[in-house]
């Protein structure tokens, strides 16, 4: 499954992170089991690879509810799942082969099983990758390229479940565009799973050489039970504390694999009509599961037990005899279940690419188009690249394992290869951006960026007509990395300090979130101009209140935010009082839940109040900024794709953009001696806020705004800091 995070927020089904739509799931083709066409035979109509037809079927349900949720993800909403079907076939398949090795020959060939594994899945891997970099390279605008590049390298080396684990609990990845290889991280965990497994059963079949071979079994079923239970327990525990890395993490995906690897140990039932009724309660519950599960839903915790067990009871209730299901055995079912890794592979890049190719977001009819598409490029890759090469038709004569190895890295090599020249490009346009950024701004020309609102109606500079800064491709990174202005899971208190160090008129102090640290630019020019100093402290998601936000089922970042608060009072009561505080927020989201009798709205005033009390009765003047507008999460790219004639096509409307409620507004009214700053008539006119403004690209994200736009801000903000405080 791709990015598609089971009520995790990103996060993308492909893990939904907190305000991000869902994102992909993943499926592969286990290897094909020793005795599965003879068993196949039992069951009706074998399948185009021998494989017995319940199983093709199950793989065919599993793929089309994925493909269905990643085109229609409103029709399936819990689509998703397939991912777990596959996962049980995929543990049961390899767990039967290397136990049939094993008993024949008393051990395990680790080279021969993974080469063996490298032959069935790297080609048409490697192939859509290769594809992929090309038309990301081709279509996808370049302010993605980084982030899309980078998941293609991660993919080649299969760890892009932990690329993307790792970006679920990044503050500003978190929001990242889903690229055409998300999907990957699924086949990642399989070839994770692949090393781990036989390297498990090993090591079991070792200690229990000097047994007898009656006994060796039931070492294999304890080490593999042991697995499954620490896996199980694990998923549950991360899936409460941190569902986004829970739902990407191998460690937590293990058990899923591991009840398929248990299901190879366990004897068949004796009953026809027992093995009937089970399998017949397993085909029910897949679909329902597809329609009742949706983005709320926290997997891989105890709700992947679904799932998991219907397909167990497919493959068990089969458990290889006649139950009649000949609706499995029919050759479009078998067809889609024989190509389901080739139909997993291909689709979801045709999806991500094709609105930058079209230009446009994708009509049911496209999603159809390019369904077909996907499965005509997978009949074509498994009969002209996987089968031919696995079977050893192609190349003559059949590669030895060395030459295996040797292809195989050279392919991981030069995809590697491609997405660090198409980075490389990308840093280059990152320096020459920033270096005209700092010529241009150092000569303050009129009407740039912010200036071109300030004080009334629009101006523009004729000799601004060509620029537009950042460069649309690197807009995304141009943020203030200066090291303390910004903190991100830590707990501890940290400050830096912007302005003259001595000698300065006044102290103030900037408190508040990632929205703060984007305003350190406009701090720094008002810090400079007046001679003031300015500490700031800022961190992700959290802000200065004694409400208790609520960041959904980021735990452990609430327990976080509250000790920095903590720490943060404790510094404010230390210290010698500031002559004023500035505060702002991201609004509109982890704000603190309605307290008893209470609006949500006034619980969130009260909150701010309460914080600002202490300190304004020590004389300290609170001085609140409005939050910023929020845009479209495509802004970037939309911008990257109309360049200077972006507003027209990519401005949000005011009343959406500055919608959210600001307690803001509020708490200064309720405060006396506070005030309230409000650029909203900078960043808006009256019906739209504009993605670019003074030739300066305004947002990095849907909700920060960039480095240049803040430092352009300087001007506005010391004008109303002298409004202020004299």
């Amino acid at each position: 499954m791709g990015l598609i995070t089971s009520g995790s927020a990103r996060t993308a089904r492909g893990g939904e992170r907190p305000g991000v739509a869902p994102e992909p799931t993943g499926a592969s083709r286990a290897a094909e089991q020793p005795g599965e066409a003879g068993r196949a035979r039992e069951t009706g109509k074998p399948s185009l690879s021998g494989l017995r037809p319940d199983i093709q079927a199950l793989r065919a349900a599993a793929v089309v509810s994925v493909v269905l949720f990643h085109s229609w993800p409103d029709l399936v909403p819990g689509g998703y799942i397939g991912v777990d079907v596959f996962f049980v076939i995929s543990g049961y398949l390899i767990t039967t082969q290397l136990l049939n090795v094993s008993e024949k020959t008393g051990t395990i060939s680790l080279l021969d099983f993974w080469v063996r594994r490298a032959r069935r899945l790297l080609p048409a891997s490697f192939l859509v990758l290769a594809v992929s970099a090309g038309a990301i390279l081709a279509w996808v605008p370049q302010g993605l390229w980084r982030q899309h590049l980078r998941e293609v390298a991660a993919s080649a080396l299969y760890v892009q479940n932990w690329a993307l684990a790792a970006d679920a609990v990044d503050y500003f990845a978190a929001a990242n565009t889903p690229s055409p290889v998300q999907h990957f991280w699924t086949l990642s965990v399989e070839e994770q799973f692949y090393v781990a497994l036989p390297l498990l059963m090993l090591a079991a079949l070792g200690v229990s050489r000097a047994r007898p071979a009656s006994q060796r079994r039931r070492w294999l079923v304890a080490a593999l039970f042991v697995a499954w239970l620490a896996s199980f327990a694990y998923s549950l525990s991360l899936t409460l504390e941190s569902p986004p890395v829970a739902y990407f993490s191998t460690l937590t995906r293990a058990w899923e694999f591991g009840t398929g690897a248990l299901l190879a140990f366990a004897p068949v039932p004796a009953r026809v009509l027992w093995r009937r009724l089970v399998a017949g309660f397993g085909w029910v519950a897949i679909p329902i599961t597809s329609l009742a599960f949706g983005a709320d839903t926290h997997l891989p915790g105890l709700a992947a037990l679904l799932p998991v067990l219907a397909a167990v009871m497919v493959i068990g209730g089969t458990g290889g005899a006649s139950t009649r299901w000949h609706w499995a055995g029919w050759r479009p079912v078998t067809w889609v279940g024989d190509h389901s890794y080739s139909i997993y592979l291909w689709h979801w890049p045709l999806l991500m690419v094709a609105p930058h190719g079209l230009e446009r977001d994708l009509g049911h009819v496209d999603r159809l188009v390019l369904n077909a598409v996907a499965i005509g490029l997978a009949w074509a890759t498994t009969r002209w690249v996987e089968d031919p090469i696995r079977h050893g038709r192609w190349p003559k004569p059949a590669l030895s394992r060395r030459a295996v190895a040797g292809w195989s890295a050279a392919a991981m090599a030069a995809l590697l290869l491609i997405a660090q020249r198409g980075v490389a490009r990308i840093d280059e346009l990152e320096r020459a951006s920033a270096e005209l950024v700092e010529r241009l701004a150092s000569g303050e020309p009129a009407c740039f960026g912010a200036e071109a609102r300030r004080g009334g109606a629009a101006c523009s500079n004729p000799e601004l007509a060509d620029v537009l800064l950042p460069n649309p491709a690197v807009a995304g990174r141009d943020v203030d990395g200066r090291p303390g202005c910004r903190q991100g899971r830590g707990e501890e208190l940290l400050i830096c300090t912007i302005g003259p160090s001595t000698g300065f008129e006044k102290r103030l102090a900037a408190i508040g979130d990632s929205h703060v640290a984007a305003l350190v630019p406009a701090l720094e020019a008002a810090a400079q101009k007046l001679r003031w100093r300015i500490d700031v402290a800022a961190k992700n998601a959290c802000y200065w209140t004694t409400g208790t936000q609520n960041l959904g089922t980021n735990v452990a970042g609430v327990a976080a935010c509250q000790r920095w608060k903590a720490a943060l009072s404790q510094h404010l009561l230390a210290a010698e009082p500031y002559d004023a505080i500035i505060v702002t927020h991201r609004v509109g989201i982890w704000q603190p839940d309605a307290a008893p009798g209470e609006t949500e709205e006034a619980t969130i005033v009260r909150g701010l109040v309460e914080s600002w009390k202490t300190q304004a009765e020590r004389g300290t003047r609170i001085i609140a900024i409005v939050d910023n507008p929020t845009t479209d999460p495509a802004s970037g790219t939309c911008v990257a794709r109309h360049l200077l004639r972006a507003n027209e096509f990519c401005s949000s409307r005011r009343a959406l953009a500055l919608g959210a409620f600001d307690g803001h507004i509020d708490a200064t009214r309720a405060l006396p001696g506070s005030a309230l700053i409000d650029f909203s008539d900078i960043y808006c006119d009256e019906t739209s806020c504009p993605v670019v403004i003074g030739n300066v690209v305004v947002y990095r994200d849907d909700n920060h705004i960039t480095k240049t736009f803040a430092r352009s801000l300087g001007p506005a903000l010391i004008e109303q800091l002298k409004r202020i405080l004299g």
